[in-house]
């Protein structure tokens, strides 16, 4: 999920917990356009530093978790999952599906991380063989050329 999606995300949340009311309530709130709010939502732009910092700054969402993924949208939130938990195999629970979480959030990461590892050792081996290519027309290009036919003359005897 990238942080546009997580903005959507964060839209939603707000507007469930009843803290925004519309799209153009939460986009003056967070000081963008309702046109700009429409244009992240259809994938047109992308979410602006000035956006997130607004949302941050004036409702409860996990500022690492809008940039990252990693934790959740609200940090009441997942303190209140606890504080409501009366027993310690609740509490155990709670913390183990967040550990749940942030282990898929690594999964993913790691994925990603071979996947450009791979591409970048594809690369590394085209450029290898672009090298010994280069370095070949070279060493050809400058071999001495031998007309057909040419002899040599030997010069004052």
């Amino acid at each position: 999920m990238n942080i546009s999606e997580r903005f959507l995300e964060v839209f939603d949340y707000l507007k469930n917990s009843k803290q925004v009311g519309s799209q153009k309530e939460f986009a003056k709130k967070i000081g963008i356009s309702p046109s700009m709010f429409t244009e992240i939502s259809n994938g047109r732009s992308g979410v602006g530093l000035s956006a997130i910092q607004n949302i941050v700054l004036n409702y409860d969402i996990d500022a690492n978790w809008l940039l990252t993924g990693r934790g959740g949208i609200s940090n009441k939130m997942y303190s209140a999952n606890i504080s409501q938990a009366n027993d310690p195999f609740s509490i155990l629970l709670l913390k183990v599906e967040e550990q749940a979480k942030q282990i898929g959030i690594l999964e993913k990461e790691l994925q990603l991380y071979k996947e450009e590892d791979s591409l970048i050792k594809s690369h590394a081996q085209r450029i290898e063989t672009l090298e010994k290519e280069i370095a070949a027309s070279r060493k050809k290009d400058s071999a001495p050329i031998v007309a057909e036919g040419a002899c040599s003359v030997g010069v004052g005897k």
